[in-house]
This record gives structure tokens, sequence and C-alpha cells, in this order.
């Protein structure tokens, strides 16, 4: 019971009516993710946004067309690369919800395939429920993590950027699509346990290519998340 009062970090899956979550589900390689919360009005509120996507002039463009979006300003662009600021309806947004229960992003929100991926910290387990209660309906919540922050823990937003769990997301983010898939291919089918369960050249022929090439891949992926890794286990150990 005295642990569910202690400062909790949630990792969360949302998806809801909005044109972060709907335009993501139809983008090939792309994302969107949630800077900060800049204002609001009697109805509308505004946010700032990073999106990023091969085909940029068409998401923005599908952007404008959503029918909670009343406005999009470019304030930067690149290639395939926008900083936006957007005027929406006002609606129970999760920024809204995490000023009602006294909790924060311990990272942007990353809307990716039609999910909003959040990591946040509530001061408690009420907190933290206060926080799903301020939802709308619409939102379907699907809980990934949850940790207590412990008595010898550091609470301060060092402690996280030093833990390892933000960085294993950023790292995450520098993965490619094929990396990634050769990583979790590896992971799935057990190449990892001892003793291994496939061996490296069976794991290409599922991906169709050839042995050197999934090697190539596998040890990219290897390269940038688990050093990561190893830091996330001297924090949680």
């Amino acid at each position: 019971m005295a642990e569910k009062k202690k400062p909790v970090v949630v990792e969360l899956e949302l998806t809801h009516n909005c044109f972060c979550t709907d335009v993501p589900e139809r983008m090939k390689d792309g994302r969107i993710k949630y800077i900060a919360y800049t204002g609001s009005g009697p109805h509308s509120v505004y946010h700032l946004f990073e999106v990023r996507a091969p085909d940029l002039d068409n998401v923005l463009e599908r952007i404008r067309k959503h029918p909670t979006v009343k406005q999009v300003q470019i304030l930067r662009k690149s290639d395939n690369m926008a900083e936006i600021h957007a005027e929406t309806e006002k609606d129970p947004s999760t920024a809204k919800a995490l000023l009602k229960s006294r909790s924060i992003f311990m990272e942007p929100a990353l809307y990716e395939g039609g999910v909003e991926r959040i990591v946040i910290m509530a001061p408690s387990d009420d907190s933290f429920r206060q926080f799903l209660n301020s939802l709308d309906e619409s939102f379907n919540v699907k809980l990934k993590s949850k940790h207590y922050i412990r008595k010898n823990e550091k609470i301060s937003l060092d402690f996280f950027r030093n833990s390892g769990f933000l960085k294993l997301r950023a790292a995450a983010d520098l993965v490619t699509d094929k990396q990634l898939e050769a990583f979790q291919l590896a992971c799935g089918q057990g190449y990892y346990e001892e003793p291994k369960k496939i061996s490296m050249r069976e794991l290409a022929e599922m991906m169709d290519i050839s042995e050197a090439a999934f090697s190539e891949l596998l040890r990219k992926a290897e390269r940038k998340l688990l050093p990561i890794l190893a830091d996330i286990i001297k924090v949680v150990k």
C-alpha cells in the first residue's frame, strides 16, 4: 500500500481521435513528435510538433485537412522534417490530463503507426489514476510498463536522463527499420538463447538477404541498443 504513494514512472500506448494519431497511421516511415503546449483560447488549443516523413508535403497537407485542425503554421522545414505550430479544436488532450493530475512528460510524446507513445511521471498512484480519468472516453490506453521510485532513487529528471530509459528511446529512434527488423527477429527466434535456437544463416533467409547483410544489420542494432540496456540494468538492480 505504501508503494502506491510513491512517485511512479509509467509507459503508455494511446489511441484517440487526433491528427497526431490519425495521420501517422497512414504514413510510411514517418512520425510526429510532440514538443510543447503553447496555450489555448475559448474554442482552440495550440501545440508545437515535429513532423518527419519522406513525403513531407503530403503529410502536412493531410494534417491541414484533418477535421480537428483549424490552422497550421510551418516554423521550420527541410526535405523530410518540419516543425509546426498547430491550432486544433479544444479537447481533453494528453497534455491537459497531465496538468490536472500534476504529472509530467519524461520525454516528448511520439506518434507513430496510429499510436501515441508516452512516458510520464506521476506523484503517486492516485495522481496516475487522475491522469487516466482526465482522458476522454475516446482514448484507448495500453499500459506498457510501470516503475515505482524507490527511496534510494533520485526523483530528479537528471536521474531518468542518466538512467538509460530516455537514452534507450533516443537510440531506438536512430535504429533503421531494417536494423530493428533484424534485431527483433533474432530476439523472437531465439538467437540469443543458450543454446541458440536458430543460426545467422537461417535468420538471413527469413529476411531474404545474405548472411553478411543480416550480420551487418544486427551488429549495427546491437551497437546502438545494448550499451544503453546495460545502463538500465545497473539502475534497476
